[in-house]
């Protein structure tokens, strides 16, 4: 009897369990009905979450592309090539310092103008592969008159009273003093770059005047030693020969002269032509460049010389035979500005067209061969130096860009961006989880079925 009341019992329960509607709801629906909400060291952790998320996914893209190097364009280089880019890189406020990423050995070195102010010049160094462009921070502070070493592992910055060298491959540099009170000058890199030849001045020349009593001295990088060339004042530009000796142009006058002073002789020059600068000597030392000088019509410019740190500039070139005699003129280009250096029997210039070209002028007269754009867009573009020790295993071609880490003031800037970001981001996610909150049901609420 017991037991048949025991089973009406639980079978009266069922079916008054069965008759109650429950509505159908996932698990979420379920908590929310129950009055459940997230602990809440959970729910504070969401917007930090968030916000960390953002700052990860920003750093990634906007700064890790701008820190890792680009894409490797070497195809087809040889092993010891030096690369001339086809079309030199535009300016960028993002390219790295030579002291923070140092390049390497270089191929070129020139100085632009930013929005044409010559108050407002950088330096730029392209790498030998023709990829890695640095900013030459040394200069800051000390101008933009600079000398880039044959092998192109180093370059020559000259200040008010010293000049520095600057190790391309380290990014370090060191000061040598120069006289005191003199305004130095430089003029050439030995072929070995153990030795470097400045011009001392008693004091700055005018601005439309070659220096008058310039003194060269030799400065040997290793030990700091100074050495003044004896019987050379007057010197307005020297170029190292292969040998060792120098080319040393005077007020109308070219001399060949050993290190010690002796002259072994004096080249005839024709009228209105000098030495053509650091790059003169050709590789095999049999030749030399001269420039032919324009005239000009500016008050105190120099007759004898026409000197390219005056008034004057180049509009033709010439090339003496120092073994069998003779001066014979090349095709120059029009707005011919530098020598740049010899490429077998040819020489390399650069023209100050609307493009600023680097361009090929065989030494037999045959038409000019453009080689490299330095302007794609860019600003003015001045003192274009090429690493004439490299010149022999040049090559001209495409390449891409490698504009290193950014410099520290954008690493900073990026920093800050990256972090304002990741705070909007924390803010927004806050809000919106707050008005969440206030929105939805609380403990304890009722809910009423239907």
């Amino acid at each position: 009897m017991s037991t048949d009341r025991s089973e009406l019992m639980r079978r009266g329960i069922r079916e008054l369990a069965d008759a109650v509607p429950v509505p159908e709801r996932g698990p979420a629906e379920l908590r929310v009905a129950a009055g459940w909400r997230r602990p809440r060291s959970a729910r504070g952790a969401l917007p930090a979450l968030v916000g960390a998320v953002v700052v990860l996914v920003v750093a990634g893209v906007g700064v890790l592309p701008a820190v890792l190097p680009g894409p490797d364009v070497r195809t087809g280089a040889g092993a010891n090539a030096a690369v001339l880019p086809r079309t030199f890189a535009t300016h960028s406020h993002r390219t790295a310092d030579v002291s923070a990423a140092p390049p390497g050995s270089v191929v070129a070195l020139y100085s632009y103008a930013v929005g044409g102010s010559v108050r407002n010049r950088r330096v730029l160094v392209v790498g030998a592969d023709g990829r890695r462009y640095r900013e030459l921070d040394a200069t800051t502070g000390r101008g933009t008159s600079t000398l880039l070493a044959p092998d192109g592992t180093r370059v020559a910055v000259r200040g008010v009273d010293d000049i520095a060298v600057v190790d391309l491959v380290t990014g370090a540099a060191r000061r040598y003093p120069v006289d005191t009170g003199a305004a130095p000058q430089l003029l050439a890199w030995s072929s070995d770059t153990d030795t470097l030849l400045y011009l001392t001045m008693p004091e700055q020349p005018d601005t439309f005047d070659e220096p008058s009593n310039g003194v060269p001295v030799l400065l040997d990088l290793t030990s700091g030693a100074r050495t003044t060339i004896p019987g050379q004042r007057g010197t307005v530009d020297a170029a190292f020969a292969p040998d060792g000796r120098l080319a040393v142009q005077l007020a109308g006058q070219l001399r060949i002269v050993r290190l010690d002073g002796t002259v072994d002789r004096t080249v005839p020059v024709p009228a209105r032509h000098r030495l053509a600068g650091a790059a003169a000597w050709s590789p095999d030392g049999t030749r030399l460049a001269l420039y032919r000088m324009g005239e000009s019509g500016n008050p105190g410019t120099p007759a004898p010389v026409y000197g390219l740190r005056g008034a004057g500039f180049p509009d033709g070139l010439a090339i003496v035979d120092l073994a069998g005699g003779g001066t014979a003129t090349t095709s120059a280009p029009d707005d011919l500005t530098t020598l740049l250096g010899w490429r077998g029997d040819r020489l390399l210039v650069h023209r100050a067209d609307p493009a600023n070209t680097i361009v090929a002028v065989p030494a037999t007269g045959a038409p000019t061969e453009p080689l490299s754009r330095l302007r794609p867009g860019n600003d003015h573009v001045h003192d274009v130096q090429l690493a004439t020790g490299l010149l022999p295993r040049l090559e001209v071609r495409d390449a891409g860009v490698d504009r290193g880490p950014l410099p520290a003031s954008l690493r900073v800037l990026a920093a800050v961006g990256v972090l304002v970001a990741g705070g909007l981001v924390f803010l927004v996610a806050r809000r919106i989880q707050s008005r969440r909150r206030s929105t939805g049901p609380s403990r304890g609420s009722v809910h009423v079925l239907s």
